[in-house]
């Protein structure tokens, strides 16, 4: 039976090559012995460049392709919950550790999960809760990423939580007080991430009011213009800050020299981001953290497809 040991084999053998370097160098030059400190920082060097490596995303990848293979429809019903579960949250992993996967692996994820709540109804399982969603970005303490990414990101969630607490006061019943606040919550902490605690208003480019005639004609259904699927209006909104936020990360670097697309979210019924692409790249660098961004990214997806937008490949990938 395969064990999930070859990224710790790797790893660990990069961390041990890493201090043998550290007391070779030492013991020739006939310096002060590394400090512990100085070795621990190469140590946690070490451990990131092993889970950026190549060996790191084949790892996620074989597994992801064990675990899709228990999702055969000839399997029982059960099985095959259990199966899609382990799948979205591989699909999380290769989003992490395969950076020209990230989009795929967010929207993989997010639509695997809403097909396994299905499978879980029809076998008398419980699903967890929507809204459990809001990945705690407290818990991280610094991104690799770029500034502009991060505060289009905080964009785009302020964005979507001002349209929410749009949506709330013309008494859409999906829409609540509480999902404005979450949204706001996250871009705040996008921005402070960023450095941006104290910013002037010109670098926060949230604004207090956003254009949502949209909104207003249509506040219980309206037409995706990524898309052109009319979906209810919560879910639009919901795909296209998920949509906005994979984007934002993409456009840090492109790829093959193609212009990445543009992460400028928007409102239902005017221009906007597009579906996500397998092709798109992203330039997050700390696995852990992607994991947690990805987490992120996907509950919105997720909230976005059990509120009715349509789980399939054509509405969800760039085709």
């Amino acid at each position: 039976m395969q064990t999930r040991t070859t990224l710790f084999t790797q790893r660990s053998a990069l961390i041990w090559r890493t201090i043998a370097v550290i007391f070779a160098v030492t013991f020739v030059t006939g310096l002060t012995p590394v400090p512990a400190a100085a070795a621990s920082e190469g140590i946690r060097e070490a451990e990131a460049s092993a889970a950026e490596s190549a060996e790191s995303c084949q790892d996620a990848s074989r597994w992801l392709e064990i675990d899709l293979g228990d999702l055969a429809p000839g399997n029982p019903t059960a099985a095959r919950y259990l199966a899609g579960s382990a799948a979205a949250r591989t699909w999380l992993d290769v989003a992490a550790n395969c950076p020209s996967r990230f989009g795929e692996g967010v929207m993989k994820s997010a639509q695997l999960r809403h097909t396994s709540d299905i499978w879980a109804q029809k076998s008398g399982f419980a699903t967890s809760p929507v809204n459990e969603a809001h990945e705690n970005l407290n818990e991280i303490a610094r991104l690799d990423v770029p500034d502009e990414a991060l505060t289009q990101m905080a964009l785009a969630e302020d964005r979507a939580g001002f349209e929410v607490g749009v949506l709330a006061a013309r008494n859409n019943p999906d829409a609540t007080l509480a999902l404005s606040d979450a949204h706001k919550a996250v871009a705040e902490r996008l921005i402070s991430l960023a450095g941006g605690d104290g910013r002037t208003g010109a670098d926060d480019p949230r604004r207090k009011v956003y254009n949502v005639s949209a909104l207003l004609a249509h506040p219980y259904a309206i037409e995706d213009p990524a898309t052109k699927l009319t979906a209810p209006t919560l879910a639009v909104i919901e795909m296209i800050c998920a949509r906005a936020d994979v984007e934002a990360l993409n456009d840090t670097t492109g790829k093959n020299g193609k212009a990445a697309p543009s992460s400028k979210p928007s409102t239902p019924g005017s221009p906007t981001t597009h579906p996500a692409s397998p092709d798109n790249q992203s330039s997050v660098e700390d696995p852990t953290a992607t994991v947690k961004l990805a987490t992120l990214i996907a509950s919105r997806a997720y909230f976005a497809m059990t509120l009715g937008y349509p789980a399939t490949d054509a509405a969800l990938f760039k085709q």
